[in-house]
């Protein structure tokens, strides 16, 4: 009887940390599409430096936006971290941003490798298998 609420235990915490990863695999890929937009957005500024003055639509908050013209395409404001923002050339934003690309793309696959493992380990559990192989946290 102790055996089987311990399974039960382990199961449920092993679905906890799963939903975890889930719901953190889903920010990151929030995160990342923000990036992408961004980044082409700006390799699309570069690609047409002669439109100094292009009609951009800016957005005031999260149903609002505003018409507007681009003074200076060269200079971006790029948020950082911990509400931090600095300027940019346009060159160095786009390397930043495909740098923060990368960097969100790796914690993906960490994450994706850590929910494999934890699917199998509740395959073991599931199927009767007692002992688990369960990693240890790099």
């Amino acid at each position: 009887m102790q055996e089987v609420q311990q399974r039960n235990y382990i199961l449920r915490m092993l679905r906890e940390q799963l939903e975890i990863l889930e719901d953190q695999s889903s920010m990151l890929e929030g995160n990342l599409n923000g990036i992408n937009v961004s980044l082409d957005t700006l390799k699309g500024l570069k690609e047409n430096p002669e439109k100094k003055e292009q009609e951009v639509i800016v957005p005031l908050g999260p149903n609002a936006y505003t018409k507007a013209f681009l003074k200076d395409p060269n200079k971006i404001l790029l948020y950082v971290k911990n509400d931090i923002v600095m300027e940019k050339s346009l060159g160095d934003a786009i390397e930043s941003l495909e740098e923060m690309a990368s960097n969100n793309e790796e914690v993906q696959e960490k994450l994706k490798k850590r929910t494999q493992e934890i699917n199998q380990q509740i395959r073991q559990i599931s199927s009767g298998n007692r002992r688990p192989n369960i990693p240890k946290n790099e």
